[in-house]
């Protein structure tokens, strides 16, 4: 649960189908109520919902936090040009939707395809994969 590299979209999709078909259903919005109720966090995300059942001092976070709190992260140590922060902002965009990205969304989603897909970051350099 502490690698973020292992919260891909087929991870998250495989949990939430899980969960929705346990007999209580736990589905994402019914999850969003529950936490809303005992812990007053309105739509936490599946991903904090999850680490705050195992680790109850793991924080909850909506979507949009938890992005825009890796994105600052990342800003905070490297600078960046006009081109790869426009492709920074696609990211975030949609990973506050999905919670996840992988090579195929790329080629699929318009927001990244309409621009060129996956090729095109790399090319102009904008995404460094760190090693």
């Amino acid at each position: 649960m502490k690698h973020p590299q292992d919260w891909n979209p087929d991870a998250l999709k495989t949990l939430r189908e899980k969960l929705a078909k346990a007999p209580q259903r736990f589905t994402e919005p019914n999850l969003q109520k529950a936490f809303q109720l005992r812990r007053d966090k309105a739509l936490a995300d599946i991903i904090s919902m999850v680490k705050n059942a195992a680790d109850a001092q793991s924080p909850l976070y909506t979507a949009p936090e938890r992005v825009d709190r890796a994105i600052q992260k990342i800003l905070a140590v490297q600078t960046f040009t006009s081109d790869q922060l426009a492709w920074i902002e696609r990211i975030r965009t949609h990973l506050q939707e999905n919670l996840s990205i992988d090579q195929d969304d790329f080629e699929s989603q318009p927001i990244f395809s309409d621009y060129g897909g996956w090729g095109a970051p790399l090319r102009s350099s904008a995404i460094v994969c760190p090693h």
